[in-house]
């Protein structure tokens, strides 16, 4: 049987992307400012400004960001909804056989 999907949602995927997009622009941004910023008077902003970009980073580097995560969760629940469609398709179609053994069965007295 070819795999179809029955999902009611589209794809999250490129949405996770844009998202990962928008905040790897804005940790690079918040990077950028604080290595801009050459005040002593300003030292714990700008360590501040590069924690925070730290921060932001975290949610989307790596393959076990929260992210990533979610993507592979999105992914793990479309595969399963696809397969228990998949698996309500074939008792819909057994019953359908069944109902019409029995007509035959009971036309057959």
């Amino acid at each position: 049987m070819a795999h179809r999907d029955n999902a009611l949602i589209g794809h999250t995927c490129p949405d996770i992307d844009a998202i990962i997009a928008t905040l790897s622009g804005v940790a690079d941004r918040l990077s950028a400012i604080a290595d801009q910023l050459d005040c002593p008077a300003l030292t714990d902003l700008v360590e501040d400004l590069h924690t925070q970009s730290a921060n932001v980073q975290q949610v989307f580097d790596g393959r076990r960001s929260p992210l990533e995560e979610l993507r592979s969760a999105n992914e793990t629940l479309r595969n399963w909804g696809n397969k228990e469609c998949e698996r309500a398709d074939d008792a819909e179609a057994e019953v359908k056989s069944l109902r019409a053994e029995v007509r035959e069965l009971e036309d057959y007295r």
